[in-house]
């Protein structure tokens, strides 16, 4: 049958129809109050609706035989009903978020958090820039050591998972510099001076070298066009319509490094196969899989084990068997389905939550997320209207805290939070050891 057709004959329930029509009645709804209100579109923090909707609208593919190739299966028609299931619960929490969302974004009394505001007062600019050089410089002597060459020169982006030693580091130097290089391009925008640009170029060439398209096009190019199109352009309408433009020039750049990648063997077919069959907006899908593998293994809720597992992400894996079963990384692969080498399915933002505590779970997780993202919408207008005069630092302390108020959604990136925290406080103690041992201290 035609591609897509499977979804439309028979395979997916109705009342995943309804929901998948809800969703995006309600993302219209979104983008016509955000225009009516704010008089513009994009921002630096809602990319995550628009790759939402999409994977929302590619649903259908997931119904096809195509899409479960990756797993090794040849037919998509035993998971039809994981399928249903696990479309129910996203297209459910997605509901819910949106409610949120427009209720908590578009009310007149602002929102606050106690955590950003906790975290931006503890972040010291001098501090950052010791972290970016160590991070900059730490990143390019593992490639070189590990790898040889560069990731982008010879393809090898995994090349980390070969050695324990190389695998944290440039998971840790490469997790850091795209946030390290969005605020530089964003303090850049406020005080030109030379020594941000060079931050700034360091990080976006360092994104370049890596190979990989996300680090580059939204550490780079996306934030400054988005923030210099809107700080320069004469109205929000007509800055909105130079940005859709600017996205497409960056859609085309990540055209040209896949082609480059690839040494012209990418094709626009290809490249469109692999949306809709692929694994990057393939959360759907991965989830309807885990639900398989849940469905198989066990009766009842995990009452909170995976997030218990991801609480205690600063303890190493080898040394805690609890981890190794329950961390979201493990459990989703390889408690579930046997896929010993995998790093996780994702399963969309309101799986995770509804194994452990079913619909309250995603209800609960929806809101969180609808809360934080309105909170963010509200700092980015704010600093679109000049009354944010040091954003770049509060954007810093918004990233840092973010995989707090994603938890639920995501276990996993608890571990991230951990590590930001631990960077700020030991950087900071490195940084004024050195100040006092260099006797700098005497002149500040």
């Amino acid at each position: 049958g035609r591609t897509g057709m499977n979804f439309w004959n028979g395979a997916a329930d109705l009342k995943v129809m309804i929901l998948g029509g809800t969703v995006i009645l309600l993302f219209s709804i979104y983008i016509c109050m955000k225009v009516y209100h704010k008089k513009y579109i994009f921002s630096l923090y809602n990319i995550g609706i628009f790759t939402g909707i999409f994977m929302v609208c590619i649903l259908p593919f997931m119904y096809e035989d195509k899409a479960w190739l990756a797993f090794g299966r040849d037919s998509a028609a035993p998971f039809y009903n994981f399928l249903n299931k696990n479309a129910v619960i996203n297209l459910s929490g997605i509901i819910i978020f949106y409610v949120v969302l427009m209720i908590s974004e578009f009310r007149r009394t602002p929102s606050k958090s106690v955590v950003v505001r906790v975290i931006s007062k503890s972040i010291d600019v001098r501090v950052i820039g010791f972290i970016f050089c160590t991070a900059i410089a730490g990143w390019y002597v593992v490639v070189f050591i590990y790898n040889g060459t560069l990731p982008l020169l010879n393809g090898r982006r995994d090349f980390y998972k070969d050695s324990r030693i190389a695998n944290v580091l440039y998971i840790l130097f490469s997790s850091m510099i795209p946030t390290l290089t969005i605020y530089y391009g964003l303090l850049f925008c406020r005080v030109k001076n030379r020594k941000n640009l060079v931050y700034l170029l360091a990080g976006s060439v360092t994104c370049l070298f890596s190979g990989n398209r996300s680090d580059l096009l939204m550490a780079g190019a996306y934030p400054m066009v988005l923030v210099m199109i809107y700080r320069h352009g004469k109205s929000r309408i007509n800055s909105t319509i130079k940005i859709v433009l600017g996205i497409l020039v960056i859609l085309l750049a990540g055209l040209a490094i896949s082609l480059f990648r690839s040494q012209g063997s990418t094709n626009i077919f290809s490249m469109f196969q692999e949306f809709v069959y692929g694994n990057t907006f393939s959360d759907l899908r991965d989830g309807a899989y885990i639900l398989y593998g849940y469905d198989s293994k066990f009766d009842s809720y995990l009452l909170g084990k995976t997030y218990l597992a991801g609480l205690m992400s600063f303890i190493p894996s080898f040394l805690s068997d609890f981890k190794r079963t329950w961390g979201w990384g493990y459990f989703s692969p390889a408690t579930l389905l046997g896929m010993q080498d995998h790093y996780g399915l994702r399963g969309g933002s309101y799986c995770e939550p509804y194994l452990n505590f079913g619909y309250v779970g995603v209800a609960v997780a929806a809101l969180v997320q609808g809360r934080w993202l309105a909170y963010r919408e509200e700092v980015f207008d704010q600093y679109l209207e000049g009354k944010n005069g040091n954003f770049e630092k509060k954007y810093l302390a918004m990233s840092v805290a973010g995989p707090l108020f994603h938890f639920m959604a995501s276990s996993n990136g608890l571990r991230t939070f951990y590590i930001n925290c631990l960077l700020l406080v030991g950087s900071s103690a490195l940084y004024r050891i050195w100040i006092f041992l260099s006797g700098k201290h005497k002149s500040e």
